[in-house]
């Protein structure tokens, strides 16, 4: 049986996600823990509180590079996790897959057209290749370099206040200081409502794309880990379809498809570059493969079953234009549905960690709420809840 399915993807990469969303909560529940009064302010010292608080910029930089540390350990082997059993799950899949043809191939004697395996008379995998360390390796340095460089380089920095975590604490500290003396609200309000409002826009990365778009710490280590786990199980599975002798593969059909793949999905394709294509098949690559919009790019849930003319058959089921476009739709309001109750959440754990009981109570019900809308959805559409895309830890 195929060892790789559309939900694995996220079943490997899920913990390293999860990893970075704790720990852009986590800091910005320091930084609320960090401002808060104890009643140690009185409504007309709010000067005097907010220059405190700017004179306390090295102990946010300390807790943060505590943080970061308690993290990069932990992170390190769940990526390393991640990769390592991707990339063997992938060769296992693709031997099971040509094993399964194979049988078919022998059962009807079209073994000769096996052209790699033809002479067994039992199937025997390939042996296990060496690019296989080789991907995992590189793949697993890349994505560190890059974490370093766009994450770990960013929050923190040799020059006290330039990091972003510093940057965001003075600009809440700045702005609680004037809500708090125009707004004429307490002091402890202000920085519940500033370090919500800032918490909604998370925690910037260096990572800036080709839209000048800074990239904030959440959605870039989410692309960069399914970006990096997607790119190793393309591959191997090139790679390893080529060894048993096909440059042709059955793509796998899904109701809620990305536009890219839509046109090609539940369809034979040819998997090399398009100007060496002879076939009758399209090529992935005049569908965007090896872009991140494209086929087989992040976040595609795609896989892709080694195809034999003459032995291979086509079960995928097929979907219309109409039943892709709503299945699509339906999974972008899912995800919105999932940011909303993870949003809800952290927002409750910074009411919490101020102690503004006000707050609190209204962050519950405005969890209730979108859990509720939640259900309301699923149990119209009949998709399947994930729990664990809904997690918020502190």
């Amino acid at each position: 049986m195929p060892k790789i399915t559309p939900s694995s993807f996220d079943k490997h990469t899920e913990p390293v996600v999860e990893q970075y969303r704790e720990l852009e909560t986590a800091i910005f529940v320091m930084i609320a823990e960090r401002l808060k009064t104890n009643g140690d302010y009185a409504q007309d010292e709010v000067l005097q509180w907010q220059i405190d608080k700017l004179n306390q910029m090295d102990l946010i930089n300390r807790d943060t590079i505590k943080l970061l540390s308690e993290m990069t350990s932990k992170t390190q082997r769940e990526i390393e996790q991640a990769i390592v059993e991707v990339a063997s799950l992938t060769l296992e899949t693709v031997d099971d897959q040509v094993e399964q043809v194979y049988d078919r191939a022998k059962g009807s004697r079209l073994i000769e057209a096996f052209i790699v395996l033809a002479t067994m008379e039992v199937f025997n995998p390939l042996p296990k290749p060496e690019y296989l360390e080789t991907i995992t390796r590189t793949s697993r340095q890349r994505m560190y370099r890059e974490i370093n460089a766009y994450v770990q380089e960013s929050l923190i920095t040799s020059n006290l206040g330039t990091g972003t975590v510093s940057q965001t604490y003075r600009n809440i500290v700045n702005e609680a200081a004037s809500r708090a003396i125009a707004g004429k609200i307490s002091i402890d309000r202000a920085i519940t409502e500033t370090v919500t409002k800032w918490a909604r826009k998370g925690i910037l990365t260096g990572f800036v794309d080709r839209g000048g778009n800074v990239w904030g710490l959440e959605r870039y280590a989410e692309t960069l880990i399914r970006a990096t786990v997607k790119d190793v199980y393309n591959e191997i599975t090139l790679h390893r379809m080529s060894e048993y002798g096909t440059d042709l593969a059955l793509m796998s059909s899904l109701s809620d498809p990305r536009e890219a793949c839509s046109h090609i999905q539940g369809k034979v394709v040819f998997t090399k570059e398009s100007e060496l294509n002879t076939t009758q098949y399209p090529s992935i690559y005049d569908f965007g493969y090896g872009e991140p919009w494209g086929t087989l790019g992040i976040n595609c849930r795609h896989r892709l079953f080694p195809w034999f003319e003459g032995i291979s058959e086509n079960n995928q089921p097929q979907y219309t234009k109409e039943e892709m476009t709503r299945g699509r739709k339906e999974r972008e309001k899912q995800r919105y549905h999932e940011r909303q109750i993870r949003q809800a959440k952290q927002e409750l754990a910074i009411a919490k960690a101020v102690g503004d009981e006000d707050a609190i109570r209204k962050k519950q019900r405005l969890l209730r709420n979108r859990q509720a809308r939640m259900r309301e959805f699923l149990k119209e559409t009949g998709r399947k809840r994930f729990y664990d895309r809904e997690r918020v830890r502190v």
